[in-house]
Formats: C-alpha cells, sequence, structure tokens
C-alpha cells in the first residue's frame, strides 16, 4: 500500500493494471463464464420486451389514472369556490392554477351566458330517472324560476318535492317524521361503486348531503354558519332562516336536487337488496 508521501512509479502501476485485465480476460474466455455472459444477456433481453409489452398494456390505465386525479382536482377547484361538481361544469374552462375568486367569476359567468344547454343538460338528466311525471314537471318549474331571477323561489320549490320523492320511493309511502330524510345518507353509503350513479364529484356531493343538506339550523352559530355556505340547506330555507337569493344558491339547489333523483330512481331499482321502510 502507497503512503501518502511515498513516490508513485508510473510504470508499476500500468504492470499492475495489465496483470488484472489479461486475468479478467481470461477469466471472461472460459467457457462455463461465456455461457453464463450468453444467459445473462438473453434474460436481459426477455426483461426489455417484458418491459415492453408490460408499458403498452399499462398505459391505457396509466393515462385513465391521469385523467381521474385531473377530473378530482377539477372538482376540488370547483367545489372550494362554492360550487356544486355537476355534468354541466365547464372543466374546458378552468386550471388548476387558477385562484378561488376567478373560478367563481367563471363558472357564475358560464351558468348565466349557458342557459340554455345548461337546461337541456338538466332535463336530459331528468329524463333518465324512474320517477313519475310530477317530478318532471316540478323540476321543469324550478328551471323556469332559476331562468328567470327567481332564486329563492328555485330553492324552496325543489326541497318538498325531494321528500315527496323520498316518501313516495324510500319510505314506502310513509309522511310523518320524513322531513329531514332519516336513515337516507345511510342507505346511500351502503351503495357500492357499481350501483352508484354515475356522476361528477360523488363523494363530495355525498358529504355535503351528508354533513350539511339535511342538518338542523337551531341557533345563532349554526345559521352564521349556513349562511356562509352557498349549498342550500333544506331547514334553513324551508324556515326562512338564510336568504338563499343569489344564482349560486338557486344553481346548487338544482345540482343537489338532480343527484338526489338519481339516488332515488337508483335505490328504487335496487330496492330488492336496500330495504324499505314500511308505513307506520
Amino acid at each position: 500500500m502507497l503512503e501518502e508521501n511515498d513516490p508513485i512509479d508510473l510504470r508499476k502501476m500500468l504492470e499492475e493494471i495489465s496483470v488484472v485485465g489479461d486475468r479478467y480476460r481470461k477469466m471472461f474466455a472460459a467457457p462455463e463464464v461465456a455461457d453464463a455472459v450468453k444467459g445473462i444477456r438473453a434474460a436481459a433481453v426477455q426483461l426489455s420486451s417484458f418491459y415492453d409489452q408490460a408499458r403498452g398494456a399499462l398505459e391505457p390505465l396509466l393515462m385513465s389514472i391521469q385523467r381521474m386525479a385531473l377530473r378530482e382536482k377539477t372538482v376540488e377547484l370547483v367545489t372550494n369556490a362554492g360550487w356544486l361538481p355537476h355534468i354541466t361544469t365547464p372543466s374546458a374552462l378552468l386550471a388548476l392554477d387558477m385562484d378561488t375568486a376567478r373560478v367563481h367569476q367563471i363558472l357564475s359567468d358560464f351558468y348565466f351566458s349557458e342557459i340554455d344547454d345548461v337546461e337541456r343538460q338538466f332535463m336530459a338528466s331528468v329524463g333518465c330517472y324512474d320517477l313519475d311525471g310530477q317530478l318532471t314537471a316540478t323540476f321543469s318549474e324550478a328551471l323556469q324560476c332559476h331562468r328567470h331571477g327567481c332564486y329563492r323561489a328555485t330553492v324552496r320549490l325543489l326541497f318538498p318535492e325531494i321528500e315527496r320523492v323520498a316518501c313516495l320511493e324510500f319510505y314506502g309511502g310513509a309522511r310523518k317524521q320524513k322531513a329531514s330524510l332519516p336513515k337516507f345518507a345511510d342507505a346511500v353509503g351502503r351503495l357500492t361503486l357499481g350501483e352508484f350513479p354515475q356522476v361528477e364529484g360523488p363523494l363530495q356531493l355525498y358529504r355535503k348531503l351528508e354533513g350539511h343538506i339535511y342538518t338542523k339550523v337551531q341557533d345563532d352559530d349554526a345559521i352564521r354558519k349556513a349562511t356562509l355556505d352557498p349549498v342550500p340547506n333544506r331547514h334553513a330555507a324551508i324556515h326562512g332562516l338564510v336568504d338563499y337569493n343569489t344564482m349560486q344558491n338557486s344553481m346548487n339547489a338544482l345540482i343537489m336536487a338532480d343527484f338526489m333523483f338519481q339516488l332515488f330512481s337508483c335505490l328504487k331499482k335496487l330496492s330488492s337488496e336496500v330495504p324499505v321502510e314500511q308505513p307506520l
């Protein structure tokens, strides 16, 4: 071993390197080693081919996951701005780097200027419900209230219709003490992914249904909290505790009603699997 201050013999060093090189060349020239190297190379080729095939098979799945992640981030943008996600949400107009105020303005402008197309999409959704004609007529009237700026009327028209359909389709005709839709959120929470309606932002909509829409607003703190949320609360709306007088309030009510009617229709089809409460 060389010490730090020993002079370096360059010729001797090159001779040692040459000896080491000759030793490794002889080792790799041995038949058994050469065969092993060939096997390693063949395995590497097979692994490379497998990787290419796996990448080709997984690429559609990875792209789908990327699209889902992008949709989830878009839904987060929308909900952070105080709007509910829906098939009418103009995702193409939104960018992930937009601030909340910008997102809110884009959605407000869109729902105001594109009301004709928005109405058509709502009515197409209503046409897929397995529910009665009175619902279709009532939802159409709610859309007309919204179009003409009667935003309070939209909210106060939809909640009683939701309860009428719930009593008819979920509670077996019973009407007593059903205003807050007891056990409904639990039944929805038991639906599998395959059974759940195909909607935008299903988790966000369900959380709003379970934790906000039908909670009772009974004191000043609860009223203040409900007032700050642009999604109408049933108790606050029906009892006039919060003045839901904006276009955003009205549109959120329409979106939530569309979601709930889809749930009623879904549960109706699955009635053999989901117990239906019998009249008292």
